[in-house]
């Protein structure tokens, strides 16, 4: 019995591990006249169906310019500056913010075990931050015709969580300027 039990248990947990269906894979990022470009390669899973209205989306990104490029094919992009995805991203709460792209695809059915095509952006962000920003995708179970959804993290750009340099040269000019004035401060005091 307990065998059963234990079989029937590891067979939901590999149903919930088989229903990933878009997965990125992070292209690295090239930089150009202070512009970088993130790219990454789209999968769908085995058992997954891509059907007209699938989305992929990710979703905290900084510095977004230029417009975004989808895969070869029947995809539409677009940018939101404000919010995040309209569908889950990321898998801890408040990742799903800041400035977002979906890319919807509008064309006709895609079997599973399939490359997408790659995605791109450009941000004026340089730097990539390891699992940084979220994503989340929607396709369509093949034998249920259930929308199946899942959703990550993936490397793209660092959302700043330091002072500008700019900012810590003023500051440390500003610093060596205090130091000076009250050096000034303690002689007139002594005499």
């Amino acid at each position: 019995m307990r065998k059963c039990t234990a079989l029937l248990c590891w067979s939901f947990v590999l149903c919930g591990v088989a229903s990933a269906n878009i997965l990125p894979t992070a292209i690295a990022p090239t930089t150009a006249l202070g512009v970088t470009t993130y790219s990454y390669s789209l999968a769908l899973s085995v058992g997954e169906t891509l059907v007209s209205g699938d989305v992929f989306c990710i979703a905290g990104l900084v510095g977004l310019t230029g417009t975004p490029t989808g895969p070869s094919g029947s995809w539409t992009e677009s940018t939101n500056t404000s919010g995040g995805c309209s569908i889950n991203a990321g898998t801890v709460p408040g990742e799903n913010v800041a400035e977002s792209i979906t890319w919807t695809y509008t064309g006709v059915n895609v079997v599973g075990g399939s490359a997408l095509g790659d995605i791109s952006f450009q941000s004026t962000v340089s730097v990539a931050g390891v699992e940084n920003d979220a994503f989340g995708a929607t396709s369509t179970d093949t034998v249920t015709g259930d929308v199946d959804a899942n959703q990550g993290e993936l490397n793209g750009p660092l959302k700043s969580t330091s002072p500008e340099p700019a900012s810590l040269g003023l500051m440390g000019g500003s610093l060596i300027g205090l130091g000076l004035l009250s050096r000034r401060w303690l002689r007139r005091a002594k005499n």
